[in-house]
């Protein structure tokens, strides 16, 4: 037997194992086991679980970083051992906690099965607060996913160095800043006052060679002694990378066990090839706001999917695949399905601001090079009002066209016909995860004659409920799955066939007479 099967059958029963990765109460062994529900008599488990509830991990609408997934676990206390409590002991063994792990077992167990803990989903969570016991022998034990990480670290880290004398306009050479302890030690940069300088290497511990003056778009002036001089954080190339190297190299989040290269690459090569950024950090930021605003530059999600135990990457278009449906017959739950539009959020209007000329200044009009604007005047005309966003892109280079254009022109679409579904359906269908696209088909959704009018939606939060039930919630995409989006490619690309996957997912080529692509592929749609 398999999840697969126990999650198939009639008489399943959901069941909880929390493993909770400290040392258990008299023993030396990290394995304290928790349950609820039922399963055979097991040494070492102990089901005391009373409730367990989940805010789950959830994906933007408009791209950017997810929402943080949360677990609560209330239990009760139990005598144990000649003398104390469970949690009491294993609290007083363990009086350091914080960001261990933490992992929950998910699955369908039946009366007379042989147990097998590898027939469950394991979800991962790190600890943050255990309360309790009480005087009635309530405990709680508060969780969050791997993505609380990102706000426990800033980048860069705070440095502490100043001036140990004055320094004068286009000096270069070695200077003396007291403590260069956080300055990377090869090439970088250091701002002093307002003024961004890059340096070839740090020398010694209190020392870096400064060879340029006035970068990042500031101006050149003079210092004084005991100036503060601090390292700055830069990084450029594809918003992929640049996230992915933030995470490797500013959290302790462990790169091989939480993210899918192969995926990651493949988002990066097939949808995002052109999405670069030039990222500057002059001050210490939480690493969580960094990596949100590249992925929203970038119009992307990030989210962890609990599940798959992995931290995904999607781009918010062109295309979405792997499509099912759902229907009202055959997998909405009677009675638990809600569908809202909120008009408020469509919009006539984007406004991206990019190629931000100091790098030190604030998200104003005045300190960018280069503005892409994408008005829809049919909307316009039609909601009666103007509705701009106007977005400050301060990691997108002056190069950036292409992106700009994508982030705008897929908002509007995004936001054209706002409908957000909700809906249960049963643990059969749960295959469906967040990220995902599904067509919905149901009467809630009716055309001008009252017939079911099918729309393909993305799903942006997957929470498994009790009596073997899931809640979904999904968005209308704005765009059809079949839909290819691409800019016009530069002349120097061979006929369409020639050409690699990726050059074919970035760039858009001219269809034949039949608007069909020379070997019957969909054509492409001008942004």
């Amino acid at each position: 037997m398999s999840y697969s099967d126990d999650i198939a059958k009639v008489s399943r029963s959901l069941t909880y194992i929390v493993k909770i990765g400290l040392t258990e109460p008299d023993t030396e062994n990290a394995q304290c086991y928790v349950t609820e529900g039922e399963i055979p008599p097991t040494e070492g488990y102990h089901a005391c679980i009373n409730r367990v509830e989940w805010i789950p991990a959830r994906a933007t609408v408009e791209g950017g970083l997810g929402y943080l997934g949360e677990v609560s676990i209330s239990l009760s206390d139990f005598k144990y051992g000649a003398r104390g409590t469970y949690f009491g002991k294993m609290i007083g063994k363990n009086p350091y906690y914080l960001n261990r792990m933490l992992e929950i077992y998910v699955g369908y167990y039946q009366h007379g099965d042989t147990f097998n803990l590898s027939n469950f989903q394991k979800r991962t969570y790190f600890l943050k607060r255990i309360d309790g016991p009480d005087d009635k022998g309530n405990v709680k034990i508060q969780a969050a996913d791997v993505l609380s990480r990102l706000n426990e670290s800033e980048i860069p880290a705070a440095t502490y160095g100043e001036l140990s004398g004055s320094l004068a306009a286009a000096a270069t050479g070695t200077i003396n800043i007291t403590d260069n302890t956080g300055f990377a030690a090869g090439a970088g940069y250091a701002i002093i006052g307002d003024e961004v300088v890059s340096y070839s290497a740090t020398s010694g511990a209190d020392s870096i060679i400064i060879d340029g003056r006035g970068q990042a778009g500031t101006t050149d002036e003079d210092h004084d002694a005991a100036d503060p001089v601090r390292f700055v954080y830069q990084n450029s190339g594809n918003a992929v990378d640049v996230i992915r190297d933030i995470i490797e190299d500013y959290t302790d989040i462990d790169h091989a066990s939480y993210i899918p290269d192969t995926d990651w690459n493949s988002e990066r090569d097939n949808k995002l090839l052109s999405e670069d950024v030039d990222l500057w950090v002059i001050e210490p930021t939480k690493v969580k706001d960094i990596v949100d605003k590249l992925a929203n530059q970038s119009y992307s999600n990030l989210w962890w999917d609990d599940a798959a135990q992995e931290i995904k990457f999607q781009a918010l278009g062109p295309t979405l695949t792997g499509t099912v449906t759902w229907t009202d017959d055959e997998n909405i739950l009677d009675g638990k399905a809600t569908i809202k539009r909120d008009q408020r959020s469509i919009l006539t209007a984007v406004w991206v601001f990019f190629g931000k000329n100091d790098k030190t200044s604030g998200d104003d009009a005045k300190n960018f090079d280069s503005v892409y604007i994408k008005i829809d005047s049919v909307i316009e005309a039609n909601l009666g009002e103007e509705k701009v966003k106007k977005i400050y892109a301060d990691s997108l280079p002056d190069t950036s066209t292409a992106t700009a254009s994508k982030i705008s022109n897929r908002l509007i679409s995004q936001n054209k016909e706002p409908i957000v579904f909700t809906c249960y359906v049963d643990a059969k269908d749960s295959a469906v995860n967040v990220g995902d696209a599904v067509t919905i088909d149901t009467d809630l959704i009716q055309d001008f004659e009252g017939y079911n009018k099918p729309v393909i939606m993305r799903v942006i939060e997957k929470a498994q409920k009790k009596n073997n039930q899931y809640f979904y919630k999904l968005v209308k995409t704005g765009q059809e799955v079949t839909d290819r989006y691409a800019i016009i490619g530069p002349d120097t690309l061979g006929a369409y066939t020639a050409e690699s996957e990726s050059s074919r997912n970035n760039y858009g080529f001219i269809a034949n007479n039949s608007n069909l692509m020379s070997n019957g592929d969909d054509p492409y749609l001008i942004q």
